[in-house]
């Protein structure tokens, strides 16, 4: 597994500098939480110089406001690294504690809290999706695009590229934000290591339901709605799989889900109001479907999921996969050779499946060992910069 306790990898770079980062953020908000301040510095120092303290033991109302399977996998996880030093435990693992520490720390599972079930990033969320070169106003730059396309395939192939490059604006990245957010809306042809999109999208086409694990809200899930839509003209159902508690910042929820149609629906410009309206009608209609779950916020894999996670994939023609941690978790968080096949490592996926991701760590396959030495050398840092993507699909 790939360790916050590399040196000089991107792990470490974010224990050090970039989930430090996040807490200053947070701290430079308005918290209902009366102690949620000192619990964050507290959890800052932590991250510096202290080690993983047994949290649902420290913090019951934690433990008790989570599903039982949820909780064994936090109690087992957590035991397993209590009391090593944040700097030297699993990458993945000490990114998912961190966002739960920060519940806790907000009040988010203490029925008396006035932060109880309240996103703490919620104001980050509404920032990003209001942008003026970005958020919901994307949606008609990506509908003028698609709508002069006349074949199907090509339809839905441009919506999953939008769908990727939509992946950069996420906000545990705020540079790519920044960069990206007022730059061309999809990226260069060289910037795409790998596209699938033309089979991913004859798969697309002729699949009665079409799953997608979502991962940012704001302008990504604007895009992402927008492919679900046109999937919709063929599909007879789309199953968005979302975070159950609020995650990695911008991670999406139900209730962002609900906001983005709604944010649509009421959009000035006609033709994404009628995309909006599409959705909204879609989802009462329950041809969309939102299903939360608290495995995409666990400290586990995905070659570890629960039973009916498994169960509930199998029923799907397509499965598609938003984003990096997502990508991270299908492959174990581990630095395997850039040759190895994906297929060599998923087989435990139940149906046909994509991934739609820009590359924000060093967790790398399916890639030549030439054309990895090539961009190394333009960049040491070109799988971590959120600047490439890849279409990958695997079919049955």
């Amino acid at each position: 597994l790939i360790s916050t306790g590399d040196p000089g990898s991107f792990a470490e770079k974010t224990l050090r500098v970039r989930l430090p980062e996040q807490l200053d953020q947070l701290l430079g908000l308005e918290l209902p939480e009366p102690g949620a301040a000192a619990a964050l510095e507290a959890l800052k120092k932590r991250l510096a110089a202290g080690s993983v303290r047994d949290l649902l033991g420290d913090r019951p109302e934690v433990a008790a406001a989570m599903q039982p399977g949820e909780r064994a996998d936090w109690q087992r996880e957590i035991a397993a690294h209590a009391g090593c030093p944040w700097s030297a435990i699993p990458w993945y693992f000490a990114e998912s504690l961190f966002y739960l520490e920060i519940l806790a720390a907000c009040g988010y599972y203490s029925p008396d809290s006035p932060g109880y079930a309240r996103d703490p990033f919620a104001p980050f969320k509404l920032q990003e999706l209001s942008r003026s070169h970005g958020g919901i106003v994307r949606a008609e730059k990506v509908l003028h695009h698609v709508g002069a396309l006349t074949d199907p395939a090509e339809r839905v192939a441009a919506h999953l590229l939008h769908a990727l490059w939509g992946n950069r604006m996420d906000l545990t990245f705020t540079e790519l934000v920044e960069h990206y957010g007022s730059s061309a809306t999809l990226g260069a042809q060289e910037e795409l290591l790998i596209d699938h999109s033309p089979a991913m999208a004859r798969c697309a086409l002729k699949s009665a339901r079409v799953d997608l694990v979502l991962d940012n809200a704001g302008t990504e899930l604007v895009c992402d709605l927008l492919l679900a839509r046109a999937l919709l003209e063929s599909c007879r159902v789309v199953r968005l799989h979302v975070k159950s508690s609020p995650f990695y910042v911008s991670d999406t929820m139900a209730k962002d889900v609900h906001a983005t149609v709604a944010a649509l629906a009421g959009h000035q410009d006609a033709t994404t109001r009628r995309a909006g309206d599409g959705l909204r009608r879609a989802l009462d209609a329950r041809r969309l479907l939102v299903s939360p779950h608290w495995f995409w916020t666990g400290p586990l894999m995905y070659a570890d999921w629960p039973p009916e996670i498994h169960r509930e994939l199998e029923g799907a023609d397509l499965l598609l996969f938003k984003g990096d941690v997502n990508y991270r978790r299908l492959l174990g968080d581990r630095r395997w050779d850039p040759e190895t096949p994906m297929e060599a490592l998923t087989g435990y996926v139940p149906c046909p499946f994509g991934v739609l991701r820009t590359l924000k760590s060093e967790v790398v396959v399916d890639l030549p060992r030439e054309k990895v030495e090539e961009l190394s050398r333009d960049d040491p840092e070109w799988s971590v910069r959120g600047r490439y993507g890849v279409i990958r699909f695997r079919p049955a």
